[in-house]
């Protein structure tokens, strides 16, 4: 099986994202708002939000506040005033007052769990996904690209 992306009639573009983990999500969710039309291939054979904890810096929060999601990420996570690095015995090693920084930038440092991050990213673009895809090759060429699924 074979899928194509290409630039189409009236200047439409069309995508496609190989991979629906919190990369190729917020990408879709990012080119789908600025109108290009995609499709997201998945090798996994249905959607599971798996993973740990994880820390979005300024930069992590920005994407979500340019998608929209910024507000309901917060009311899913914690937002950090400071972090504590440790070593392999939980000694401190240094500590970083992070919260002077989401003042200065008016954009938090946010810990949530993998699951909630990508359950917020996976409700704005499920419709898009194509599950079960893993693929086999890829090909550039000038009018776009072609794809080879298993």
């Amino acid at each position: 099986m074979e899928a194509h992306s290409r630039l189409a009639a009236a200047n439409v573009m069309h995508g496609m994202i190989l991979g629906a983990g919190v990369a190729g999500l917020c990408t879709a969710l990012a080119l789908r708002q600025r109108g290009t039309k995609l499709a997201l291939y998945e090798a996994a054979p249905e959607y599971r939000a798996v993973g740990a904890g994880l820390v979005l810096s300024l930069n992590g929060t920005a994407v979500l506040q340019r998608l929209g999601l910024l507000e309901e990420a917060v009311t899913q996570g914690c937002v950090l005033e400071r972090m504590q690095f440790t070593d392999a015995q939980l000694q401190p090693i240094s500590e970083n007052l992070v919260g002077h920084f989401s003042w200065r930038s008016g954009l938090p440092f946010l810990a949530m769990h993998r699951n909630r991050l990508l359950n917020l990213l996976w409700r704005q673009v499920a419709d898009q996904v194509h599950f079960n895809h893993p693929y086999t090759d890829l090909e550039l060429n000038p009018e776009g690209a072609r794809v080879r699924f298993a």
